[in-house]
C-alpha cells in the first residue's frame, strides 16, 4: 500500500484481501441477525421418575428404594440396576430415598447430553 498526496493506492492482492475481509463481515452480520431473530430454544427439565412399589423404570435401568428394618432405628436406601447406590447414603424416609433416586437420574441424563451442533436449517 503507498499514499500519495493523501490518496490510497492498494495493490491487486490488497484490494482482494480487504474485499474478502469486507465479505466476511457482512456474511457475519447476517449470520447475527439471523441468530438473533430465531426463537429462543426452550428450557427443558427430566422427566420425574414414575414410581410404583417402590420401583421405578426408565430407558437406562430400574430404581428401587427397600426399607431396611433389621434394627430400632430403620433406613431406606436405593438400589439402581440391582446394585445398592452406596455413595447416595441412607435415607429416613421413602420420600427421601425417592428424593435422592430422582437427583441421581436427572445426574445421569444430564451427563450425557452434550450442546448441539447447529444445522443448515438453524442458520
Amino acid at each position: 500500500m503507498s499514499r500519495e498526496h493523501d490518496v490510497v493506492t492498494l495493490s491487486g492482492v490488497e484490494y482482494d484481501a480487504l474485499l474478502s475481509e469486507a465479505e466476511e463481515a457482512a456474511r457475519l452480520r447476517e449470520e447475527l441477525a439471523a441468530l438473533r431473530a430465531a426463537p429462543a430454544a426452550e428450557p427443558v427439565a427430566v422427566k420425574p421418575l414414575e414410581w410404583r412399589n417402590g420401583c421405578a423404570s426408565t430407558s437406562i435401568g430400574n430404581y428401587l428404594v427397600v426399607e431396611e428394618d433389621w434394627d430400632e432405628d430403620p433406613f431406606w436406601f436405593v438400589i439402581f440396576n440391582g446394585k445398592p447406590l452406596n455413595k447416595l447414603g441412607v435415607h429416613r424416609s421413602e420420600a427421601e430415598a425417592i428424593s435422592a433416586a430422582q437427583d441421581d437420574y436427572e445426574r445421569r441424563i444430564r451427563e450425557s447430553l452434550v450442546a448441539a451442533a447447529p444445522t443448515e436449517a438453524g442458520r
